[in-house]
């Protein structure tokens, strides 16, 4: 790529984030129909200029639709997962003044309430395992709906106006934020926390800088996840729950909930067999459900053997 190629897809970056974060969220707080009614040519938009969504969601649909599917259906497929990131960004920006019950009603469904059981049983605390799905802020209020004290890791977005919109939320329903970039001494506050029976909220699909991650067999290729919640649950003794909060049909979603993850303290350097049920876990949303997954980096890459990048 040329300096001037780099230069050309630098600034159509910086164009896209300032739409976003003062073009999106200002008028679809005060003409919120203006949004829905643009939004098929914002789409179209975002996919003819943007070359990096066009290469990363192409390459992830390799993997998510099979090595059979045309280029046609991966180009319709990447526009669909586009179409998922302004609906999810639309219905964020106008729940901003809703309460935890507004939020609630959204719910159509809630199954598998037997593990959530299960894994509370098990003691320690709990950590809430999820993905970049759907809506986390409804599956977010129902937890709050259940418990008094819930701790959500998040990393820092760099876009300012969303990332100030979510920390309001978070404060509205009462969650406590937890900053992920603070490095190891925020692993020791979370275990105290466990400890004291709070849950613990992390995104399970993705790992961000400075976090240590594993790649595991994913959809046909291979996907690194985060060690974080495998070694903070072997440290805390608390049970992983998988939770995914997916859109049946915009706003309204439904909630899944599965099995409970019991991860020995014993394994070195991490139980390897927790992991690997994790991913599965998250694996089977996002294979049933893989225009909701919200991953547009190039997430999914050729089977690797297994490698692990420390702290």
């Amino acid at each position: 790529m040329t300096e001037s190629t780099e230069s050309t897809n630098g600034f159509r970056k910086r164009l896209a984030d300032l739409f976003v974060q003062h073009g999106l969220f200002f008028f679809g707080r005060r003409i919120p129909f203006l949004i829905k009614l643009i939004k098929p040519f914002l789409v179209w938009v975002s996919f003819i200029f943007s070359r990096y969504l066009r290469r990363n969601l192409a390459a992830n649909a390799a993997y998510l639709l099979g090595p059979e599917s045309t280029a046609s259906e991966r180009a319709s497929f990447s526009r669909r997962v586009i179409t998922r990131h302004f609906q999810f960004l639309q219905d964020f920006n106008r729940m901003q003044d809703w309460d935890r019950q507004d939020y609630l009603g959204l719910i159509d469904s809630v199954s598998g309430t037997e593990h959530y059981d299960q894994a509370r049983a098990h003691g320690q605390g709990l950590i809430v395992v999820t993905a970049h799905m759907g809506s986390y802020e409804v599956g977010l209020a129902e937890i709050m709906d259940h418990e008094s004290d819930v701790h959500v890791v998040y990393m820092p977005n760099d876009q300012e106006p969303f990332e100030r919109l979510r920390s309001k939320f978070r404060r509205r329903v009462g969650a406590v934020e937890n900053d992920a970039s603070q490095g190891l001494g925020l692993w020791f506050q979370l275990r105290d926390a466990l400890a004291g029976n709070a849950v613990v909220v992390i995104q399970g699909d993705r790992v961000m800088p400075g976090q240590s991650g594993q790649h595991v067999p994913f959809c046909g290729g291979q996907l690194e996840i985060p060690l974080g919640p495998v070694k903070l649950a072997a440290a805390s003794g608390a049970a992983i729950l998988p939770i995914f909060c997916l859109y049946s049909e915009p706003p309204r979603v439904r909630i899944e909930i599965g099995a409970p993850i019991i991860v020995s303290p014993e394994k070195r350097p991490f139980d390897e067999a927790a992991l690997h049920a994790l991913s599965g876990s998250i694996e089977r949303v996002v294979s049933q459900h893989p225009d909701q997954w919200l991953a547009a980096h190039s997430a999914l890459i050729q089977p690797v053997d297994q490698r692990s990048r420390s702290l």
